[in-house]
């Protein structure tokens, strides 16, 4: 799961991509965890992803972009 603190959050969306710039998972929620049911499908290594969160009043926030490491 990638779960966004905060107060408002209305809707999350996560993208997270390869190294090489591929888009491997893209999912939007309600609230603010978004499930993550590729970990399992993506080989070892280092992804990049961005978190973009919209508020109950509207405002859109977006992270920068963040290394995630899969390792099992």
């Amino acid at each position: 799961y990638f779960v966004v603190e905060g107060v408002g959050i209305a809707q999350t969306t996560v993208r997270v991509f390869s190294m090489t710039g591929k888009l491997v998972f893209a999912q939007t929620a309600q609230g603010n965890v978004v499930p993550f049911s590729v970990a399992s499908e993506l080989a070892n290594g280092v992804y990049l992803y961005v978190v973009t969160v919209q508020g109950a009043d509207g405002q859109i926030v977006t992270s920068k972009l963040s290394k995630l490491v899969v390792l099992r």
